[in-house]
């Protein structure tokens, strides 16, 4: 298995090759300057990374570049997931500014219709007095009172519709913001898992390798 000193070695020969003339802006050369990067600020990949480095037959050009390369997808994975966390976010700001309109709306329609009622009322109690009626009139009790339900009616229609309305944009709203946390957890995540993916295969690889020999030699 490669020490520290080693592996910091096989990491800058990795960022010298895929800087070189030949491998730079080539997806081979990325790959490569990227699992560099991973293997010196990831000590549990760093250590992992080192005993298929020692393993003698995996040592190769193409395990490194074949981290590099799952570094490079892991990273392109995460910054795919970041962006679908800020469209996430600008989704929830937006269902909570749907929310306070909604809820304005509805408070706006209350108030219309309460002024209506109290128009209406001062109208009736006008063309009662008009033709003589009291307010202790059976009729103008009852014309009264018809108004006054119809009004209670009203504003109740108008309340729980809007209070639907602000209940479905806030809850949107909780939802969204709770998958951009999600997502961006998992951003910050995908390039490390994607390198750690690799690692646990090649030493899949290596242990069927070993058994394979085994068979072989019995």
């Amino acid at each position: 298995m490669c020490d520290p000193i080693t592996l910091t070695a096989v990491s800058g020969g990795m960022s010298y090759l895929g800087g070189t003339s030949m491998l730079a802006g080539t997806t081979l050369g990325t790959g490569l300057i990227n699992a560099s990067t991973f293997l010196n600020t990831s000590s549990t990949i760093g250590r992992a990374s080192s005993a298929i480095f020692g393993a003698g037959s995996l040592g190769t050009l193409g395990t490194y570049a074949s981290l590099g390369m799952s570094a490079y997808s892991g990273r392109l994975q995460g910054d795919a997931e970041m962006q679908q966390a800020r469209n996430a976010e600008i989704q929830a700001r937006q269902a909570r500014a749907n929310a306070e309109r909604e809820r304005i709306k509805y408070r706006a329609e209350e108030l219309e219709r309460r002024k209506k009622y109290i128009s209406d009322l001062s109208s009736s109690r006008a063309l009662m007095a008009k033709y003589g009626y009291t307010m202790q009139s059976p009729s103008a009790n009852a014309v009264l009172r018809k108004n006054r339900e119809t009004y209670m009616l009203d504003q109740n229609a108008i309340r729980m519709t809007g209070i639907d309305q602000v209940l479905q944009q806030s809850t949107q709203a909780q939802v969204l913001q709770g998958e951009a946390g999600q997502l961006r957890k998992s951003a910050r995540k995908a390039p490390f898992m994607a390198v750690g993916r690799n690692i646990q295969n090649q030493f899949q690889t290596l242990r069927e390798r070993a058994a394979t020999r085994k068979i072989g030699g019995n």
